[in-house]
């Protein structure tokens, strides 16, 4: 937890304006990448970004794997990969965002899909189904009976719910420091994951293999470098911009 205070923010303003001196990072969390910054501007930019953005992106691609694994297991055709690239569209032809322009959309959204496909296993895991994709792009197998797959399309909905919390919880720890104001981040996390595990609990019918993998960790370190990468001193994280 950073306890804010006005003071706080006041020196980091005054050491980044000063000549030839960079402000140091303040981590977002304990556990987080990316940087808490002092301009107001550009922590509502950057938060904007991920509640408009990304949030929503996360909740399309996971649609379209549920949509998938669902028409898989009624041996019905879906274009899964138009269904993805439907929902990156608009983030891959973006330009950064003006009032912080370190983000890359194009990258933010290349990377979320990638790592949500190679996650697919842990959430559609059952041993007994066939591969989702024999080519490998999407990772995973069809549930085997139609009991798992309802399950494990909700265990798959209540991920991505988790997802959003966490990046809400970020968004909301970048803002208030932006305004002065001490924001428990972690305790924020904790809650999320608690409702998560609460809710995969009151479910029945899953194989018992479900879980989130490492979405939880991408979106609190590269997700999390991506987005909040607005320097206290004004210049760029060192974010990877590769295409």
């Amino acid at each position: 937890m950073y306890e804010v205070r006005l003071g706080a923010v006041a020196a980091l303003v005054l050491l980044s304006s000063a000549s030839g001196v960079q402000a140091k990072c303040m981590p977002l969390g304990p556990d987080d990448a990316g940087c808490l910054v002092a301009s107001r501007r550009a922590a509502h930019c950057e938060g904007g970004f991920s509640r408009a953005e990304v949030e929503p992106l996360l909740g399309n691609i996971a649609r379209c794997h549920a949509r998938q694994v669902r028409a898989l297991f009624n041996h019905q055709s879906f274009d899964e990969e138009g269904c993805e690239q439907k929902a990156l569209a608009p983030l891959l032809s973006q330009a950064p965002p003006a009032d912080c322009s370190c983000i890359d959309p194009f990258v933010v959204a290349s990377l979320s899909a990638a790592v949500l496909d190679a996650n697919n296993s842990a959430l559609y895991c059952d041993p007994a189904g066939a591969p989702i994709d024999p080519t490998g792009d999407d990772a995973g197998n069809v549930p085997s009976t139609k009991a798992i797959e309802r399950c494990e399309i909700r265990v798959a909905s209540r991920a991505v719910k988790l997802l959003e919390a966490i990046l809400r919880c970020h968004r909301i720890a970048v803002e208030r420091f932006a305004a002065g104001s001490p924001f428990d981040e972690e305790r924020c996390e904790t809650a999320a994951l608690t409702v998560f595990n609460q809710g995969v609990a009151s479910l029945s019918g899953c194989r018992g293999c479900e879980s989130v993998g490492s979405l939880p960790s991408f979106v609190e370190q590269e997700l999390s470098e991506g987005l909040y990468c607005e320097s206290p001193g004004g210049a760029f994280l060192d974010f990877a911009r590769v295409r």
